[in-house]
């Protein structure tokens, strides 16, 4: 799982260097006259900051894909929010079962064991 990207994190990297290149070169407006399409880039980066708030740290949380949808889905998008929920609170997320929130709980452990401070915590 180290040193891969997700397609949700490779596409914000895209977009942020897309953006950063912009503000470089002074582009205020990118134009796609194939689709008669005039978007600032100031409008451009406020959607991509609010993705990349949504998407936040869980795509490096080591659980399934199926997991990390039910997270993203009840409005959980990092780790440090995870923490905040009580196991209850898990199992009453649409997809989660126990089975699942004990996956949660192992991942929160090995990403403490691996050093990772927003994830001192497994759940409660």
């Amino acid at each position: 799982m180290a040193g891969t990207l997700n397609p949700q994190t490779a596409a914000l990297s895209a977009v942020g260097l897309a953006l950063d290149t912009c503000d470089r070169l002074g582009v205020d407006v990118i134009t796609d006259p194939a689709f008669r399409v005039h978007v600032p880039v100031a409008d451009l980066r406020a959607v991509f900051s609010a993705a990349a708030v949504v998407i936040g740290d869980l795509p490096d949380l080591p659980v399934p894909d199926a997991v990390r949808a039910a997270l993203w889905r009840d409005g959980i998008g990092t780790v440090a929010q995870l923490r905040t929920r009580t196991r209850e609170q898990l199992l009453a997320v649409r997809g989660l079962g126990p089975a699942r929130v004990d996956a949660i709980d192992r991942a929160l452990r090995e990403l403490h064991a691996n050093g990772d401070p927003t994830s001192s915590q497994a759940v409660q």
